[in-house]
């Protein structure tokens, strides 16, 4: 299938739904491993749409500001290189899709192929289909969210080296704010599970968890799920960011005895007696 521009369109489209820090990069980089599954990606980053624009050639720099594209022209010019770099040889396109991201899919989505006047608005899942056809939703989430909410917390004052960590040197963590960490974690699960719901998707559900523990059978179970075959010897060099991943926090258990008297509620700090 081709695009308006003559691009080709995957025959395939694995959308990777997931929440931040719980391990979809690992899965990511697990399942390029297999030359399987295309190349996924946080492609729809926010923050990195205008340096992926760049490096596409979808923008260009001209003295200190970047040309100004019609909206649409842009987003369609946009979904047309997700698809050319996600894509594998064998017309599978995956892409890693924190709830936050798919927001702006779908927002890109709409713009590029906007609603005809006197139809029926469609869906999101429609929208994100017209342009990634055969959309299969790979749903990978954490059983412990606690643990997910520390490491997330390390990430945003450290980067990924501070796992295992303090966020500094001789400073206690802030365990109200790994609460209301923990808080969006569950609230952006929840946005998944309507999503699924009202567009009757059924995902295919991993755990982050059984993925540390048993990756080459997690990775061959979601590739059977596709459709697809993995070759007999497929190398996945994971090993030392998945140990690193698994290593424990030395302050949560801290946070685990105090988490019921912190405050649930995102900006709000409980009363205590």
């Amino acid at each position: 299938m081709t695009v308006e521009t003559g691009e080709r369109r995957p025959d395939l489209s694995c959308l990777i739904a997931t929440t931040p820090w719980s391990g979809s990069p690992l899965l990511c980089q697990a399942l390029r491993a297999t030359r399987l599954a295309g190349d996924p990606r946080d492609y729809f980053n926010p923050l990195e749409v205008v340096s992926n624009s760049l490096e596409w050639r979808l923008l260009r720099p001209a003295g200190n500001h970047l040309p100004r594209y019609p909206e649409r022209e842009f987003a369609r010019r946009y979904l047309t290189a997700v698809a050319k770099a996600a894509i594998g040889r064998n017309g599978v396109l995956s892409v890693n899709l924190p709830w936050s991201h798919q927001r702006w899919l779908a927002r890109f989505a709409r713009a590029a192929a906007p609603d005809v006047v006197g139809t029926p608005t469609r869906s999101d899942a429609a929208v994100i289909e017209q342009w990634y056809p055969q959309t299969r939703y790979l749903y990978l989430t954490s059983v412990d969210t606690a643990h997910q909410a520390a490491r997330w917390y390390l990430g945003r004052r450290s980067g990924p080296a501070a796992v295992g960590g303090a966020p500094s040197p001789g400073q206690p963590p802030d365990l109200q704010e790994v609460r209301w960490i923990e808080t969006l974690i569950s609230r952006q699960e929840g946005s998944w599970e309507v999503y699924f719901k009202v567009h009757d998707i059924d995902a295919y559900r991993v755990e982050y968890e059984d993925f540390l523990a048993h990756p080459e059978e997690t990775v061959d179970g979601i590739l059977k799920w596709l459709g697809l075959t993995a070759a007999p010897a497929w190398r996945w060099g994971g090993e030392v960011p998945r140990r690193r991943l698994a290593t424990t926090i030395d302050w949560l258990p801290d946070y685990r005895a105090a988490r019921e008297e912190l405050s649930a509620t995102i900006g709000v700090r409980q009363e205590r007696a």
